[in-house]
């Protein structure tokens, strides 16, 4: 028997959507608007929103920012108002969780769903931040698992930095430790203190605190008492001793044990050079670099 084959036209599949022109079209709403940044925060359970995505810092941030209503009155304010709640500022200021802008607006979508753009100039009216803001919430969807993996290699790769340390001397290392420190968190300003030796470093990445040593040691010995780590997303509502304040320029501030127990303190500080907070992703890497950071220093001291 002859076999039959017989052709069938198979119709062309059409590609999987490209992950990357969702953000471009985000990316060109924020702008089109006059914003620098747009995140979008979702709720996950009552009263308790994640930051999924969005442009600017809304990207980089995805994942990193958990919020709820209890702590964050301008999201009880958005959702209580069910409208557009605007700032203007002459100076960068907190809105919320570590996002400082001196320009935003918060739009709620929903009753589960706020979308939040913020610039140094001034956002359109509230008719385009409404429409842009509700555009937005359709292109962006979960936390990627990219994303997500991406995160995890920065925190392996800023404690393994701090462990990849041969100094010579107590000073070189803490020199290490708070520079690692830095440089993993974004900040300006990083203090490395070991009291027992008589050692304090102070890293400077743009902004200069202007203090003596004096000064500085006169702050830090007024945070051994306190209840560590102390993470501030707004140093002017709750600030560290001068010269830590937001007087010498400091914006946000994340205070840590350095060592477990402690022996020393790691200070570190966001000021009015780039205006911002700690994200959780942020915390993280920060207490993992202190951990790893009391081991290096203790081997110093030996």
């Amino acid at each position: 028997m002859r076999s039959q084959v017989e052709l069938v036209d198979v119709p062309e599949q059409a590609a999987p959507p490209d992950p990357v022109e969702p953000e471009l079209r985000v990316a060109a709403l924020t702008t089109a608007v006059g914003a620098r940044d747009l995140l979008v925060l979702r709720q996950v359970a009552p009263g308790r929103f994640l930051q999924i995505g969005g442009a600017g810092r809304g990207v980089g941030w995805a994942g990193c920012i958990e919020l709820t209503l209890a702590d964050e009155p301008a999201l009880r304010m958005a959702f209580a108002e069910d409208d557009v709640v605007r700032w203007d500022a002459g100076v960068a200021r907190r809105i919320l969780g570590p996002y400082h802008a001196r320009h935003a607006a918060l739009v709620t979508i929903d009753h589960d769903v706020a979308v939040l753009l913020g610039s140094d100039g001034p956002l359109a009216d509230d008719d385009e931040l409404r429409e842009a803001a509700r555009t937005a919430v359709g292109l962006v969807g979960a936390v990627s698992p990219a994303k997500r993996l991406a995160d995890e290699l920065e925190l392996l790769n800023a404690v393994r930095t701090v462990m990849e340390c041969a100094p010579a001397d107590v000073r070189s290392t803490l020199t290490h430790v708070a520079t690692c420190a830095a440089e993993a968190l974004g900040c300006e300003v990083a203090l490395a203190w070991l009291p027992e030796q008589d050692e304090l470093v102070v890293v400077e990445r743009g902004w200069s605190l202007d203090a003596g040593p004096g000064q500085l040691l006169a702050a830090l010995e007024q945070l051994r008492s306190a209840d560590l780590p102390v993470c501030e997303q707004d140093s002017e509502a709750a600030p560290l001793p001068a010269p830590l304040d937001g007087a010498h320029g400091v914006r946000s501030h994340y205070v840590l044990p350095l060592g477990d127990p402690s022996r020393g303190l790691l200070v570190l500080l966001h000021t009015v050079v780039t205006p911002r907070g700690f994200t959780g992703l942020c915390r993280t890497i920060g207490e993992k670099v202190a951990e790893a950071a009391g081991v290096v220093v203790q081997s110093s001291v030996l």
